[in-house]
């Protein structure tokens, strides 16, 4: 509910919110290097709308996790920072 009034309130108050500086985007999608313009009305989002999901996605993260992880135990077990290593316990809590 707040969210539809929010985007309601960019709208229709697409003046007010200066986005006439979008000049270079405008200029863009009118061009015809895009076919944006024939999909509806441009609504352009300030950056301060955070309703979108723009975080970053689980399974990216957990993949470098991964490598990331698997590098410093690589780094641990050739024994240069620490010396031999007899052995070693991962626990990895999500």
């Amino acid at each position: 509910m707040v969210e539809a009034e929010r985007l309601n309130f960019i709208r229709f108050n697409q003046p007010k919110l200066r986005v006439e500086r979008y000049k270079v985007l405008h200029e863009f999608l009118v061009s015809g290097e895009a076919d944006v313009v024939a999909t509806g009305q441009c609504i352009i989002l300030p950056s301060t709308f955070t309703g979108l999901s723009r975080q970053d996605h689980p399974d990216v993260v957990s993949r470098i996790f991964k490598i990331k992880l698997n590098n410093l135990i690589s780094k641990f077990k050739s024994g240069i920072p620490f010396g031999k290593i007899v052995g070693y316990v991962c626990t990895v809590e999500f």
